[in-house]
């Protein structure tokens, strides 16, 4: 049977608080001690249930610190500026639960579709390994939590795994928690409000055969120890046998786990009037008396669906639009991605001219060069020309004065050889030269045989 707390309705400030979980933290009362480990069976299975925003990871920071693990620090989603101290969310959980909400077609904010039963074979057969696999590791620590604010919807996927599973639900103020969706997603005041209604209404509907308990923020907030006392014993009234080993927390250790500093968000309870609906109104009373554990889960108020669907329907413009713009960047992209293969193009086009310029430009100037030393050697060769044209014109002047000068003694030995006095003395000579019988050239026939 599911059991409720003291119906009191919980009193004390309306806060922002988040869990620790470093292990190296200054404060020693903020570090974790660790699983309890397994004795051989099945451990307990606690499921914290609770909308975003609501308190869940401090919750779920307590009860790490009572004994049951919430998973090694490297399995847990890191912390943030909205949780400075961490998710206390398993990282695995909160992939597969995003995964599967996308199946359904839906996502946290896109919740009026989500039903794990529309899952598919197929769509099944691909998530239960990994969810089989999560939850045998962590059978393996003894005695451990799960939080995820989806499992709110997906709920009924993991019960089906869950030999001893135990539920603690907690709720806050509905105006306070669609203020912090505001800061944080930007979501309007009023999708924050009809989000938080099917969070806890689908919480109350997937947990109503299974333990559980129920939670107010402000109860977390103003005696976190209480509340820590108050699990001890619900555990216990459920037969569960480890809630004997579980540990004590001092007060003091408890309110450790609180951050005090991010206190903001709360809501008077007259301005529920300008925001909440009569029957948000009904189920915000129902959380506080505890009554909504008995009660029978009333379905979404009209108000909210609408508000869901003109939201779903925002979502759906936004994710066409989305799509629109993803197909222009990938078509811009493309398109410059064919720029750049062109200015590739044409780059390696001018560099192959750039090439052959340089090319063209270093034959031009060896041609250059050989023009140059031919120009020289032309230079010079006219030069020894000029020398030549200049030594044969002084050479043509000297034969010719040459000339002249021969001719001159030619005439003047004509004048000679034909002169009387050359007569008689040639015939004198050649008589006296008879004897001997030799014969000399006469200097006429010498003369003559020159000019032949």
């Amino acid at each position: 049977m599911p059991m409720n707390l003291d119906p009191q309705e919980p009193r004390g400030p309306d806060a922002l608080v988040t869990g620790a979980r470093t292990a190296g933290c200054s404060n020693s009362q903020l570090q974790r001690l660790g699983p309890l480990g397994n004795e051989g069976e099945t451990p307990p299975q606690a499921v914290v249930l609770g909308m975003h925003r609501s308190g869940t990871s401090v919750l779920t920071s307590l009860l790490d610190r009572l004994g049951l693990y919430a998973g090694p620090d490297e399995s847990l989603m890191p912390a943030n500026d909205y949780n400075p101290r961490g998710y206390w969310e398993n990282s695995e959980l909160h992939a597969l639960n995003e995964e599967m909400l996308a199946a359904l077609g839906g996502s946290w904010t896109d919740v009026l579709g989500i039903d794990p039963k529309r899952l598919g074979d197929a769509e099944r057969a691909r998530f239960l390994p990994r969810a089989r696999a999560l939850v045998r590791q962590l059978d393996s620590y003894g005695p451990w939590v799960i939080k995820d604010p989806r499992l709110c919807l997906l709920l009924p996927f993991w019960s089906e795994l869950l030999e001893r599973p135990f539920c603690i639900l907690i709720y806050r103020d509905p105006l306070a928690v669609a203020r912090s969706l505001a800061q944080r997603d930007g979501l309007p005041i009023l999708v924050g409000i009809a989000l938080w209604e099917h969070q806890n209404l689908s919480a109350l509907a997937a947990s109503r055969e299974l333990p559980r308990m129920l939670v107010g923020y402000r109860e977390l907030v103003a005696d976190p120890a209480a509340v820590a006392s108050r699990l001890v014993r619900t555990l216990k009234a459920c037969g569960v046998r480890e809630s004997g080993r579980l540990r004590e927390l001092s007060s003091s250790a408890a309110r450790a786990l609180l951050d005090r500093s991010l206190m903001h968000h709360a809501a008077a309870p007259d301005e529920h009037l300008g925001y909440l609906n009569a029957r948000q109104r009904e189920l915000l009373h129902a959380l506080e008396s505890c009554k909504a554990l008995v009660e029978p889960v009333p379905p979404l108020s009209a108000g909210a669906r609408e508000v869901l669907q003109e939201h779903a329907e925002s979502l759906l413009a936004a994710r066409h639009t989305a799509v629109a713009l993803e197909h222009q960047r990938t078509s811009s992209e493309q398109e410059r991605d064919g720029l750049k293969a062109e200015l590739h193009r044409m780059q390696q086009a001018v560099a192959s001219l750039e090439h052959q310029r340089t090319s063209s430009e270093q034959e031009r100037d060896g041609l250059k060069a050989e023009l140059h030393r031919t120009q020289q050697a032309v230079a010079t060769l006219e030069d020894r020309l000029t020398l030549s044209v200049q030594k044969c014109g002084d050479l043509s002047t000297e034969l010719r004065l040459e000339q002249r000068a021969v001719a001159e003694r030619d005439a003047l030995l004509a004048s000679v050889f034909v002169s009387r006095s050359w007569r008689l003395g040639f015939g004198v000579k050649r008589l006296l030269g008879f004897p001997w019988g030799r014969r000399v050239p006469t200097a006429f026939e010498r003369w003559q045989s020159l000019g032949d």
